[in-house]
C-alpha cells in the first residue's frame, strides 16, 4: 500500500472530564455506558450477573431506560440517556467503571470514567488492556467465575491509589495537545 496516510490520535478533554468532588461517591458502585441495543455486546449480561452475586453493591447504567427481562433487582440502576454534564456528575458519583464488551473500538466513554477517577475493570478486547495500564482490572475471558474473582479484587484494593492512576493514565496519555500537533 503506497497511499499516504497520517495517524491522529485519540484525544479526551481532561478539563472537562473530571471529577466533581461536591458530588458523593457510593463506595462499592459500578457504572457501565451503553447505547440502545448494545445490552449483549457491551457485556450487560455480565453486570446482572454480578448484581445476583454482589447484593450489597450498586450498578448503574447510563444510555438505555431498562430491559425488558430485568425483574426483581434492587441494586441495578438504569440511568437513561445523560448530557454530558450529567454523566459526568454519574462518573464522580461512581467508584468503578465497567467495560466488559464483547468487541470494542477505542473506549471514549473508558477514558471519560477514568479522567473522573473510575477505577476501570475492563475485558480483553481491542485497546482496553492498553487504555488501563496497571490503573485497573482486566477480564481475560468471558467468564462470570473469573468476573467474580475479579470484582472481589477490585473492591479490596487500595482505591486511592488506583483513583489517581487512573486519571494520571487518561490524561498524560490521551492529550488535546497530542493530537493538534497534527
Amino acid at each position: 500500500i503506497t497511499t499516504p496516510f497520517k495517524v491522529i490520535p485519540n484525544a479526551i478533554n481532561s478539563d472537562f472530564w473530571n471529577r466533581d468532588n461536591i458530588v458523593s461517591r457510593d463506595k462499592k458502585s459500578f457504572l457501565t455506558v451503553l447505547g440502545k441495543g448494545q445490552a449483549l455486546i457491551k457485556g450487560l449480561d455480565l453486570i446482572i450477573e454480578l448484581a445476583n452475586k454482589f447484593p450489597d453493591c450498586k450498578f448503574y447504567v447510563a444510555g438505555i431506560d431498562s430491559i425488558n427481562d430485568l425483574k426483581n433487582r434492587n441494586n441495578i440502576f438504569f440511568k437513561g440517556r445523560l448530557s454530558s454534564e450529567e454523566l459526568r456528575v454519574l462518573y464522580s458519583q461512581s467508584q468503578y467503571y465497567l467495560q466488559l464488551s464483547n468487541s470494542e473500538g477505542f473506549g471514549v466513554a473508558l477514558c471519560e470514567a477514568m479522567l473522573c477517577q473510575c477505577i476501570p475493570i475492563v475485558s480483553n478486547v481491542n485497546v482496553l488492556s492498553d487504555i488501563i495500564g496497571d490503573s485497573g482490572f482486566v477480564l481475560e475471558k468471558r467468564d462470570v467465575n473469573m468476573l467474580h474473582t475479579l470484582i472481589n479484587s477490585a473492591l479490596e484494593s487500595d482505591i486511592s491509589i488506583l483513583e489517581n492512576k487512573s486519571r494520571n493514565r487518561v490524561k498524560d496519555d490521551y492529550t488535546l495537545e497530542n493530537r493538534k500537533q497534527l
